[in-house]
């Protein structure tokens, strides 16, 4: 399988703050830690793609593979996660649910870390993302 990297950037945005509570249910951790080998730190950080060729990368990396997180709930939807580094030095995922009208535009992470303190980032900032887009 070969891979190729894609590189986006986009500016920190906070989110709507629920997804806090999504990343300390049971089987959402057992899920990134057993897949994406991640201990989610609560809750995610979030980065709004602006450029035409950003948002041309971010429809790519979409139709790539990484691993899904399966609800054991059915009240929620599965999501696809595919690695990322942010700024060059911090591991995570980018999770992508599968809802119809989700924001091409809108990346959520996960890390094990809380991103923003970790890299001293604030809203607003530019936020550079190296995605792993695994081929076929």
């Amino acid at each position: 399988m070969k891979t190729d990297n894609a590189v986006v950037f986009g500016r920190a945005v906070k989110g709507l703050g629920v997804s806090q509570g999504f990343t300390e249910i049971a089987w959402v951790k057992d899920q990134l830690n057993s897949k994406g080998k991640i201990v989610p730190y609560p809750g995610t950080f979030n980065l709004e793609v602006e450029d035409p060729d950003g948002l041309e990368r971010l429809k790519k990396i979409r139709k790539g593979k990484g691993f899904e997180i399966t609800p054991e709930d059915p009240s929620f939807c599965s999501a696809m996660c595919i690695p990322v580094v942010v700024e060059g030095s911090v591991n995570g995922v980018m999770v992508i649910p599968e809802v119809a009208d989700y924001p091409v535009s809108k990346v959520e992470i996960i890390a094990s870390c809380n991103i923003r303190d970790t890299l001293s980032i604030n809203d607003g900032d530019l936020v550079k993302l190296e995605v792993t887009v695994p081929d076929e």
